[in-house]
């Protein structure tokens, strides 16, 4: 993801990058959000793993950042 990020700062191009990456770049205007006429269709994340194999922090964090948001997005949509 990196390399298109610097494609779309040298001019080469639009790139379709995961905003958090590139949030300083936005607000300090390197980069420039483009708004899409349709939305992209939200997808689900699966996660599968051995039970046996014990998680180091890095992964139980992840883990418990995706299933807050996923819990904040099913309260939306109710």
């Amino acid at each position: 993801m990196g390399l298109l990020i610097e494609f779309a700062k040298m001019g080469i191009g639009v790139s379709c990058v995961v905003k958090q990456f590139v949030e300083r770049e936005l607000e300090t205007g390197c980069l420039i959000e483009i708004s899409l006429s349709d939305p992209i269709v939200p997808c689900e994340i699966g996660f599968l793993y051995q039970e046996i194999q014990p998680f180091n922090e890095n992964i139980l964090k992840f883990m418990r950042v995706q299933s807050r948001k996923h819990q904040s997005i099913e309260r939306r949509m109710l």
